[in-house]
């Protein structure tokens, strides 16, 4: 309402002596109701169904479920023990379970770690074979240098640095089978054994790879040549084994004393070696390794010539 509307019915309601109220443009008309409208009738709520209540689980239905007996006498006369209240058997059994899953995680814990130590001592055990093979290898070459010079003080001091180096584990070689044994008699395996070892002091001297590497070759031979005798396999195990380390000829009973001739003066005419010169077994088993093919080399069979020779003279 603005002011002279507000001023004019002040001066109408003075005029007639009561009140009149003038309508407001702005204001929204009120809809009247319709008279043909359905009433509004609100229903009641309905009632609901009773959902029925959840069964109660009590600790007796608990520990009958998990095997508690509730008859005390029937379970103290059958199993001899002292009956416990349901209460008691799922405390007990809770405790139990408690101790099982414990268990169950220190056995897992200790396989991990089981685990990890073999991985460990795995990598490590690697690391240790290769830095002593690698010392291996260089006093290989420093053993075969001092062989060749005839420098005995020097070979026998490298011999003992060696024998000191735990050397590789090899590969194990398969189990001999039965065509392997030798038609000799025990007695007489040991006997040439015996007199074997003694002509190569090498084998008792060396450390234990080298040992087992001429059992090895020793088994192989005896596998590819059945019915062969000992003295055979061990004269092709002596041969086999100086070929692969000559510095083992150090040990031989047969090797060359150091030559104390002055160089100035006169040294007879190097002797030659046939295989005419070889007798008995020296030459069967001879023709066996020529015929085998052994000999890759001239070198390689008058070297084998010349130490059957001398070793028979």
């Amino acid at each position: 309402m603005s002011e002279q509307d507000a001023i004019f019915a002040d001066r109408l309601n003075a005029a007639l002596g009561g009140k009149v109220d003038i309508p407001v443009d702005d204001a929204p008309p009120q809809e009247a109701a319709k008279p043909d409208a359905d009433p509004v009738v609100e229903k009641p709520d309905e009632p609901q169904a009773k959902q029925p209540d959840a069964p109660i689980v009590t600790d007796k239905d608990r520990a009958i479920a998990l095997g508690w007996n509730p008859d005390k006498d029937a379970y103290e006369g059958k199993t001899g023990k002292e009956w416990v209240s349901a209460g008691t058997f799922l405390r007990q059994r809770e405790m139990a379970d408690e101790i099982s899953r414990s268990h169950r995680s220190e056995k897992q814990l200790r396989k991990e770690l089981e685990q990890l130590r073999k991985q460990v001592n795995q990598d490590l055990g690697e690391i240790r074979n290769e830095r002593n093979q690698r010392q291996l290898n260089d006093l290989q070459a420093q053993i075969r240098q001092a062989a060749a010079d005839q420098d005995y003080d020097k070979l026998d001091e490298l011999v003992a640095k060696r024998d000191g180096i735990v050397a590789p584990k090899p590969e194990a070689e398969p189990e001999p089978d039965a065509d392997s044994t030798y038609d000799e008699s025990p007695e007489r395996v040991a006997e040439v054994a015996k007199d074997w070892k003694a002509e190569n002091a090498w084998f008792d001297k060396s450390p234990a790879a080298v040992r087992d590497e001429a059992i090895a070759i020793e088994q192989r031979y005896t596998r590819a040549n059945p019915g062969c005798s000992v003295a055979d396999s061990l004269a092709f195990v002596k041969y086999e084994m100086e070929r692969r380390h000559p510095e083992l000829r150090a040990y031989s009973s047969s090797l060359r004393k150091p030559d104390a001739t002055p160089r100035s003066a006169e040294r007879p005419a190097a002797k030659g070696y046939t295989p005419s010169q070889l007798t008995g077994l020296a030459r069967t088993l001879y023709d066996r390794l020529d015929k085998q093919g052994i000999f890759k080399t001239e070198a390689q069979r008058t070297a084998y010539l010349k130490e059957a020779i001398e070793a028979g003279a």
